[in-house]
């Protein structure tokens, strides 16, 4: 499954010649768009993410400015807010889900109150189903009986709330995401 990976920098950098030294030396076709000279994005497939996490390093050395990189499911106003209220304190790779974790640590009232929005209109019934699944460790035969559904239905459940969402929860990194969309929504 392709992913959206967002990257700020430091200082400006020429995002076409990153993009042909990732092409280069990660075996992936990849095309940056820019959104300003210290800001752009890409879309790749999510092991992708393995190989960049090393590369990173190099990369930051050879253009003389810090990388921030991170995964994102969607490229929405979300993964946009992410990208320009995320300081540049730890270089790195990162996924949505620690992006949200430090905004929550840092009482980023900014962040995680446009997150929240994001998820107050899921209807009931799809919030409960995720929410179940994650609590069963992402079993779905564990969480169709937990929720007294059928395996069909609670699958029908769990596919419409990533249609509705965006956000696959059966991939780690994202049930991770809402895990804690989950507990700042609980707060609230």
């Amino acid at each position: 499954m392709d992913k959206y990976y967002f990257i700020k920098t430091t200082r400006p950098i020429n995002f076409g010649s990153l993009s042909d030294l990732f092409s280069n030396h990660l075996g992936h076709q990849i095309k940056i768009i820019e959104l300003n000279s210290q800001a752009g994005y890409f879309l790749a497939s999510s092991d992708l993410a393995v190989d960049l996490y090393s590369f990173l390093s190099l990369i930051s050395s050879d253009y003389n400015t810090s990388l921030l990189v991170f995964v994102s499911p969607k490229n929405d106003a979300i993964a946009h807010l992410f990208l320009a209220e995320t300081p540049i304190n730890q270089p790195g790779l990162y996924h949505l889900s620690e992006l949200l974790l430090a905004a929550i640590v840092n009482h980023n009232e900014k962040i995680t109150v446009a997150v929240s929005k994001a998820f107050k209109d899921l209807p009931y019934q799809l919030f409960q189903t995720a929410d179940i699944y994650i609590q069963c460790g992402l079993n779905g035969q564990l969480a169709s009986q937990k929720l007294y559904l059928h395996r069909n239905t609670f699958n029908y459940r769990l596919n419409q709330f990533v249609e509705l969402t965006g956000i696959d929860i059966r991939e780690y990194w994202n049930a991770q995401y809402f895990a804690l969309i989950r507990k700042t929504l609980r707060n609230k």
